[in-house]
């Protein structure tokens, strides 16, 4: 699994063919609602892996309060389960 808190431009600099579309995985509910997405990327040895996305600005998961990281953690290790 690979975790990415960037500006989401950075998403096209991405080297890993995907596997289907953005699929949200949580929201944070709030004025501006903050997303987590996932999307399967192919590796190049064929094999496949998770790749987890939620914005940035400065720093990674910044906007977003603990409570709220330990949910979208929740959320990542049932992903990881499933």
């Amino acid at each position: 699994m690979i975790l990415v808190s960037v500006a989401k431009a950075h998403l096209q600099t991405v080297n890993f063919p995907p596997r289907g579309d953005w699929t949200e995985l949580c929201r944070i509910d709030r004025e501006n609602p903050y997303v987590i997405n996932y999307r399967q990327m192919y590796l190049d040895d064929g094999t496949t892996t998770t790749m987890v996305f939620g914005g940035c600005r400065t720093n990674a998961l910044r906007k977003i309060s603990t409570e709220d990281k330990r949910m979208v953690g929740a959320a990542v290790r049932g992903l990881l389960r499933a």
